[in-house]
C-alpha cells in the first residue's frame, strides 16, 4: 500500500513528506531524544512505536517524533484490511496508531492544533461534531491526522464518526477545509453574537490576557491560545462586551476610527465602563475622534497624535489607551517626550477612583 499512492507529493518518507533534509531530520532527531526520550529507554510502552509527551514537547521535538514514527513504519508488515464500518467509534491510542501508518495522502501535520486536539481530549471538552475520520476506499487515510496524533501521543481515547468509503481519486486530500474554514468569528456569529462577532473576538482575546497579566507592552509572554470553544465561553460570560459593543461603534464611530482597531476599542471601553460612569468615557472619547479644543500638551491629544501616526500595534495601542486615560483622569499633562510606553514599563492598569471619581452626578 506505501507504493500505491500517486498523489502529488505523496511519500511515505517523512522526511520528504515533512520537507526535512536528511541533515535536518539528524539534529531534530537528536534534541528529540534529549528533550523529549521518545523511541528508547526505561518506562517505554513497547506497544508504541514512538512516545512523547505533548504538554511539554517542543515543536522540534514533535516534528523529530514524527519522522521517527514514520521511520519505524517504513519497516513494518503493511497494514491490512481497515475492518471497519461507516459509524460512530471511540477510537483508542493504539488503533490511532495503526490509523496513522495509513496516512499517505494529508498535510503536513502542525504542532499547536494536535495539542489543542489533545487539551479537549483529556479536559472533557471533546464532542461529538459528526467531523469524522475519513478513509477511501482502499483503505488509506485521508482526514483526521490531527486528531490521531493527539491521541496516539497523549495516549488518549476519543469518540468521532469515521467514514471507510471515500473514492480513491487523485489529490482528493486537497478538497478538504480548502475553502472556508471557521473563524472565532464566525462561532459567535452562529451563536447569536452576530452584530460585530469578529470585534468581539479579537476582543476577547485581549480581555483575557489581560485580565490574566499575560499583556505584554512589545514583547508577548507565550500562552496557549484560547480555541474557538473558549472564546465563546467568554463573551457568554462576559456579556458586558457585547453590551458596549452596542453602544460603543454607533456613538464613536470617529474615536473607533483614530484607534483603528475594533477589538482594542471595545476591550478599552469595556474596563472604563465597568469602573466609571458612561459620561466619563464620552469625554474621553469624543476629543478623542475630533481632536477639538485639546491643550497641546494634553494626553488625549498626544494619544491621538500617536494613534494616527499608524506605527503601532493592538497591545501597544491598548496600552496607550489606558496610559491616556489615566493621565487625563488624574489631570495631568504630558512633557516633551509626549505619550509612550516604555520598553520596560509594566502593562498599564486601569486607574480605580473613588465612588465621586466614578460618577459625574
Amino acid at each position: 500500500m506505501h507504493n500505491a499512492c500517486r498523489c502529488l507529493g505523496c511519500s511515505f518518507s517523512a522526511k520528504r513528506q515533512l520537507g526535512l533534509t536528511a541533515a535536518q531530520g539528524s539534529i531534530q532527531a537528536k534534541m528529540a531524544k534529549k528533550n523529549n526520550p521518545s523511541t528508547e529507554g526505561p518506562g517505554r510502552d513497547p506497544r508504541y512505536a514512538v512516545e512523547l509527551d505533548l504538554p511539554t514537547a517542543s515543536s522540534v521535538s514533535f516534528y523529530a517524533a514524527i519522522q521517527a514514527f514514520y521511520e519505524w513504519s517504513a519497516i513494518q508488515p503493511e497494514p491490512g484490511p481497515l475492518n471497519l464500518s461507516n459509524g460512530w467509534h471511540t477510537v483508542s491510542p493504539l488503533q490511532s496508531q495503526e490509523f496513522l501508518r495509513r496516512n499517505i495522502c494529508n498535510r503536513v501535520p502542525k504542532f499547536a492544533p494536535v495539542r489543542r486536539y489533545h487539551y479537549d481530549m483529556v479536559n472533557d471538552q471533546w464532542h461529538r461534531t459528526g467531523q469524522g475520520l475519513v478513509f477511501n476506499v482502499l483503505g488509506k487515510l485521508n482526514e483526521g491526522q490531527q486528531r490521531c496524533w493527539a491521541s496516539f501521543f497523549g495516549k488518549v481515547s476519543f469518540p468521532t464518526f469515521i467514514v471507510t468509503d471515500a473514492p480513491d481519486e487523485p489529490d482528493l486530500f486537497s478538497y478538504y477545509d480548502d475553502n472556508a474554514p471557521r473563524t472565532e468569528g464566525d462561532a459567535l456569529h452562529t451563536s447569536g453574537l452576530n452584530s460585530f462577532s469578529t470585534p468581539l473576538a479579537q476582543a476577547v482575546h485581549l480581555a483575557w490576557r489581560y485580565e490574566n497579566g499575560v499583556l505584554g507592552v512589545f514583547k508577548q509572554p507565550k500562552v496557549q491560545k484560547l480555541n474557538k470553544r473558549e472564546v465563546l465561553l467568554y463573551a457568554r460570560e462576559h456579556k458586558s462586551l457585547t453590551e458596549t459593543g452596542h453602544m460603543l461603534f454607533p456613538t464613536y464611530g470617529k474615536a473607533v476610527g483614530v484607534i483603528d482597531h475594533k477589538g482594542v476599542a471595545l476591550v478599552f471601553a469595556d474596563l472604563v465602563l465597568r469602573a466609571y460612569d458612561p459620561k466619563i468615557l464620552e469625554e474621553f472619547l469624543v476629543p478623542l475622534g475630533t481632536g477639538a479644543n485639546l491643550d497641546e500638551n494634553s494626553p488625549i491629544l498626544g494619544l491621538r497624535n500617536r494613534l494616527l501616526a499608524n506605527d503601532v500595534d493592538k497591545e501597544r495601542k491598548l496600552a496607550l489607551l489606558i496610559k491616556a486615560f489615566n493621565l487625563h483622569l488624574e489631570g495631568k499633562t504630558l512633557g516633551k517626550k509626549g505619550l509612550y510606553v516604555a520598553d520596560n514599563e509594566a502593562f498599564p492598569q486601569m486607574a480605580i477612583g473613588t465612588e465621586e471619581d466614578q460618577s459625574t452626578e
